[in-house]
């Protein structure tokens, strides 16, 4: 597992992130992937969001 999110991540000069079975804060690397995967869409989301309001796209049924 590889995750960098939250303040628990181990930090060195070799090593950035955790990459333990199990991370310090306890979740697994399925929840760390589902959370990658949420941050990535909601990423996705806001830039889309944005360019539509630099065109003034509004839709107020959504």
């Amino acid at each position: 597992m590889f995750c960098i999110q939250c303040e628990q991540t181990i930090q060195t000069p070799a090593v950035k992130g955790c990459s333990f079975a199990q991370g310090m804060c306890g979740k697994t690397s399925e929840v760390s992937d589902l959370q990658d995967v949420l941050v990535y869409t909601l990423q996705g989301v806001s830039f889309w969001a944005s360019k539509a309001l630099e065109f003034n796209i509004i839709n107020d049924e959504i």
